[in-house]
Formats: structure tokens, sequence, C-alpha cells
């Protein structure tokens, strides 16, 4: 070692050593510290240099645990550092588990699933196949479904001898807290079905429109609490919650028509806009809230009686076992090798141990002899003695090993030191339970359609939403290019490209049926009904949570410019979602140019099809000027075109003038700039066009 790094050793250690009374646990602090950092130096110095420095340190601090061993005194990391060790254990560890994670055809393609890194403390319960929840009460029979804060599972009630679905929440602390929120608002839900004001207003439309059978005081078109419940499990504490089983998402309903170059017909949309707009009424006037992330994700389809039971059977028979099991499969096999990994070393341990007992016995033997024998030559000596120091270096270095086992053993702190005897006992009995269900009950789901949640109640992560948006465009594509490549192997004549007359030869009773889950027929028809769902995200209007809300394509100019938002924040988003239903694209999808932001695109789009921002209006928000000069102009773009709504939909889907007018009329006032000029989902609700025939 260089003599300017000791000398550097030698001042860091006597500046160290100062701030402790003990000066020889002052001395084990910075060599444990050091060895610590050491590693990640490595980086940006000499490793010849850091290699001879961290060699020398082991060294040192392996001696001092030594002496401190046997005055008795307890080794280890010194006090405060322990918890940081464990940590960091745990991030390796998981690490390590999640480098594993490629894929396995036993279950579920990692594309349509949850993250396998989520599977971990503060994050997914591992559920099983089979395993119980609340006392036994619920038994889960499959996966429905996931999203950025839950898992979905078709559980079946053995107190009502029925399905339902369960949402199982991550474990993490914020995310507990969140669903505290979202069960106060679900109640809420329950609570206000026979509220005085819904009666009126149910009467007041029945009278209006009185050949319309969608105005049911027992209908909200929200999403129904049936219970909720905590659970335990291995990664902590997770908020549960039931609810009445929901069919395909809007999104599912948009490229099922995409997939046959079809747009949806007029009666299909205004049935799907009328059940929605009751809805918002409902959880607006009624129960005083903000849905705040309505998307087509969010809207649902009821399933009746006929589809229901169908589905519940198509469901059963899935054989796709969940990323969650996966997750645990990895755990076990980790467990395995580190069960064999001890065995060896306890193998190993016990061979030194005898050949040790060996050597021992070796020199008894060899002292007896001498002893009984008096007269004894100079080669019998030196054999002894040979033998004695043979054995006493044996044992010196048997000692030594001893010693470094447990200080390396104390070091790496493995599963035991993080996790506990409780969760290790726990981990192998959700194993074991995995073991006795894998072989009674049926496998997985591939598709997240009950559920998938991009936005964070108390901070909503823009990145993580679109990063799950795009993964359904990509599923959606991998699975169509999957479905051709079989169509291929079983015809003989199949032909690379599929001519448009084929598209158009569909049928509408084809074209009016939806294959959920490629296998449930799901009728288009009359008497098809929706719920708003996810209120994950949800606060109500004297009460909000955050400001950061609403998915990027159904976002609202006031969510971007920090204006404050109301009720009518979910109008806006409700009319980009009727936008997408018609003509199966985005009103609004800005992309993140080298010289602009999402932001400045999203404003600039806004613009091109509702005309320019008022000066007063553009100002008005807290993070107006990151956009806009004091003229009211965006600072970034100069140059935005002139391309409303009518126009797009007469030169890029070559609708009839008067049609693309209409909806215009119909849209725009939901979209108005200003949340005080734009109107309310019951203004909205009698709007004309809804009502034609």
């Amino acid at each position: 070692m260089k003599p300017l790094q000791m000398l550097l050793l030698k001042q860091t250690l006597q500046s160290q050593t100062t701030k402790y009374s003990n000066k020889q646990e002052g001395k084990r602090i910075f060599f444990f510290n050091l060895a610590q950092i050491l590693p990640e130096k490595q980086k940006n110095q000499k490793t010849k240099d850091i290699k001879l420095v961290q060699i020398k340190i082991l060294a040192i601090r392996n001696k001092m645990n030594s002496k401190l061993m046997k005055k008795g005194k307890k080794v280890g990391p010194p006090p405060g550092l322990q918890q940081k060790m464990q940590q960091q254990n745990k991030q390796e560890e998981y690490d390590e588990s999640s480098s594993e994670s490629d894929y396995d055809p036993e279950f579920e393609h990692p594309d349509d699933a949850e993250d396998f890194e989520d599977y971990r403390p503060d994050g997914y319960h591992p559920t099983i196949l089979g395993e119980k929840f609340k006392d036994g009460r619920y038994t889960i029979v499959q996966k429905l479904g996931w999203g950025h804060f839950s898992t979905v599972w078709l559980a079946y009630d053995k107190e009502t001898d029925s399905n339902v679905a369960l949402k199982i929440q991550k474990s993490k602390k914020s995310y507990q807290e969140a669903a505290v929120d979202e069960l106060q608002l679900l109640g809420d839900l329950r609570k206000n079905e026979k509220n005085e004001k819904w009666l009126s207003f149910i009467k007041e439309m029945k009278e209006k429109y009185p050949d319309c059978t969608e105005f049911n005081e027992n209908e909200q078109y929200c999403v129904k609490l049936l219970d909720n419940f905590v659970h335990f499990g291995v990664h902590g504490k997770h908020y549960c919650s039931t609810f009445e089983i929901m069919g395909p998402n809007l999104l599912d309903l948009i490229q099922h028509f995409d997939d046959y170059k079809k747009n949806m017909k007029y009666w299909l949309v205004r049935q799907i806009a009328r059940q929605c707009l009751i809805g918002l009424v409902y959880l607006h006037d009624v129960c005083g809230m903000i849905h705040t992330d309505l998307k087509p994700e969010n809207v649902m389809l009821q399933l009746n009686e006929d589809y229901y039971h169908q589905f519940i059977e198509q469901v059963k028979k899935l054989d796709k076992k969940p990323m969650s099991m996966y997750y645990l499969k990895k755990q076990q096999q980790k467990q395995s090798k580190q069960t064999a990994k001890k065995d060896k070393k306890k193998e190993k341990k016990k061979k030194k141990k005898q050949e040790a007992a060996a050597a021992a016995a070796a020199v008894t033997q060899a002292t007896n002899q001498t002893q009984d024998q008096n007269s004894t030559n100079n080669t019998t000596t030196v054999s002894e003695q040979t033998i004695i120091e043979t054995s006493t270096n044996e044992n010196k270095e048997l000692n030594n090993q001893k010693q470094e086992e447990i200080v390396k053993n104390l070091q790496e702190n493995k599963e035991t030191t993080n996790n506990g005897k409780n969760d290790e006992k726990k981990q192998e009995n959700a194993i074991d339970l995995k073991e006795n269900q894998d072989q009674n009950v049926q496998k997985n789901n591939n598709d997240n359609a009950q559920e998938k949640v991009e936005t964070n109640s108390t901070n909503k992560q823009e990145d993580s939403q679109e990063k799950l948006k795009q993964n359904k465009e990509d599923t959606k594509s991998k699975n169509k290019e999957d479905d051709e490549k079989k169509e291929k192997e079983n015809d003989s004549d199949y032909s690379d490209c599929e001519s448009d007359s084929d598209r158009d030869e569909v049928s509408e009773e084809e074209l009016y049926t939806l294959k959920w889950k490629n296998k449930i027929p799901i009728a288009l028809d009359k008497s098809l009904k929706i719920k708003i769902v996810d209120f994950g995200n949800a606060c109500w209007i004297n009460k909000k949570f955050t400001n950061n809300i609403q998915t990027r394509e159904y976002r609202a100019p006031e969510t971007i410019l920090g204006i404050d938002y109301q009720q009518n924040t979910d109008v806006f988003s409700f009319a980009c979602m009727i936008y997408e239903l018609i003509t199966n694209d985005y009103l609004f999808k800005p992309k993140k140019r080298d010289d602009t932001t999402k932001n400045d695109e999203h404003l600039a789009l806004f613009q091109e099809s509702l005309g320019k921002f008022n000066k007063q209006f553009a100002l008005s928000g807290t993070k107006s000027r990151e956009f806009f000069n004091k003229s009211g102009q965006l600072i970034r773009i100069k140059e935005i075109q002139d391309y409303p709504i009518s126009r797009i939909l007469i030169s890029e889907y070559d609708w009839d003038t008067k049609e693309a007018l209409d909806i215009e009329d119909f849209l725009l006032p939901m979209l108005h700039y200003n949340p005080s000029k734009r109107i309310q989902a019951r203004e909205a609700l009698q709007h004309p066009w809804l009502w034609q025939q």
C-alpha cells in the first residue's frame, strides 16, 4: 500500500475515533463504514489500489472483532447501521429475484401482467389460487386483472354463495392511506342511493324522456362496494375490498371495432354516453364527488345473467398461472439454493471437525506412546514434534476459519436477519399452500381488463400512466400478430395480407358481438349497460387530495395550468372519451419533442381544435407563466394551425358534414377551456344529439 494511502487512513481514523469514548469501538465503526463505501468508489478509482486498501481494512476489522468476541462482546455492524445493512441486503435480494424473472410459459406473459419487481414489501400480495381471505369467507378462484395500486381476483363468497371481484391493494403506507379514502368515497356512493336529490332527478328525467328505460332510481351506473377488510400478508398490511363482477371495459370495445377497421354506430355511442352522464350526475350533484380519472378503462360493461355464468365458467378454465405464483416459484427456488448452500457449508464444517478430531486423537495417541516408552530416540521426538505442530496449525486454521465465518455471516445479514423468523415462517406456509393448490385449481387470466389504474391518488405519475397505456396498446398489437400466425399455421390457403373487401364483409352480428378474453361472446345490443369504476383517485368537491389528476389524453386545461378544478373536469374527460368511441382515436395525443414539453404540445393541440386561449384565462393559473408569455401566447410554439373537430371528422374519417357538425356541437360545450363556463353533466345529458333516433 502506498505511504500516502496509509497516511490518509491514519488521519481519518484519528478524527473518527475521537467521537467515541471507547477508541476500540470507534476504530471498528470507522473500518466498517469505510469497507461499506469502498465498493462504490471502485467505479472512479484504480481497482488495484482499492482492493489493497479493502483487504487491509477487512483484515484489521476481523482481527478487532475476534478480540471483542474473546471478551464476550457483541460483534456486528455498529449501532445505527444495522437497519441500513438490512435495507441494502433486501434490495440486493429482490434485485436478484427480478433478474431471474424470465418468461415461463406455465405462467401469464410479463407483458400482460403486473411488474414482477413489485412483489416485495410495500408491494403486491403474492396471492395463491385457492387462498382464503377474511377467516375463510373468500376463496381465490382466478386472477381478473391488475393495476398500479392493486391486483383484482375472482373470488367465491361462502357467506352469500356468489362470486365477487376481490381487489387487494399494495401494502405501502401511502397506498394504505389512499385505500382508506377510497373506501370512504365508495361508502358515500352506497349511502346516497335513496337520496332525495337523486330520486327527484330520476322522476324529472322520466317525465321528460318517457321512452327512455335508462332512468332508474336503482341504477346509478357507478360500481358498488360489497365488503372491505384488512389482510396481513408476507409483504405487509393490505386493504381489500369486494365488488360486483364487471365485464370488459370501453377500451376493449374500442379495440374490438378498430380490429375490424369499423366505427361504432351512433345508437351505441349515444346509449353509452347517456348512461355515463347519468352516473356523473349521481356522482357530482348527489354525492358531491369528482372522479378525476375518467377514461375508457374506467368505464366497464355490466354482465347480464347469461353472460355472467358463462364468464365465470370460462375464467375457471384459464390455464395460465398468475404472476404472483411465478414470484412464489422463484422464491422457492431461491430458498432451495440457499438451503443447499447452507447444507454444503455444514457438511464442510463437519468434515473439518472430523479431521481435527482425528488429528487430536493422533496427538493423544502419540503422547501416550511417548509416556510409555522411556527410551525414545531423536527420530521419534522429531516425528512427535511434527505431528504436534501439524495438529496445532490445523486447529489454529480451523479457529480462524470459524471466526471468519461468524464475522462473514454477521456482515451479510441474510434472510433470517432481514425478514425475521415470523416472515420466514409465513413465506414457507405460503409456498406449502401453493403446492397443495396447484393440482386442484385452474389457473390465471392473461388480460388486465378488470382494472388498470395508472394514476397515484396522492402523487399521480405521468410516466407510469403512459407506460401502462402503451403496454396495453403493445399487447393489442402482439395478440393480433399471434392470432394471424395461428391462422396461417391452421389454414393452407392463408393469405399474408387480408384484403379490405374481407374486412368489409364482416356481418353485423359478428361486428356487434365482442369476444371478451377471445372466448366469451357479449352482445352489443340495446340491453348493454355500463358502470363507472375505480374511485382510487376520486375526491370530494370540497376536499381534494392533489392537483395532479387525470390521465394525459383526457386531461383538462385547468389541470395543466394549475387552475382550481371542479366536477366538470370529469365532463372534459368524458368529451375526449366520446370522441375516441366514435373514431377509435384520441382527440388529444401530445408527444414530447426536442425543444418542447408534452404540456406545450398539449396546449397547442387544444388551440388547434378548440380555438385560441383567452389571455385572462391563459395567465390565471399558478403554472401559466411556464407556458405563456405576458401576451397569452405560447412561449415555445409559435405557429398553430386551425383544425376544428368537424374538419377532422370530415377530412380524416369521411364523415357527412351535417353529422360532423352535430357531433362538434355536442362536444364543444363540454370542452370549454374555462371551468366556470363549461357545462355540467346534467346539462350535457339534455343535448339533442343524445336523443336522436
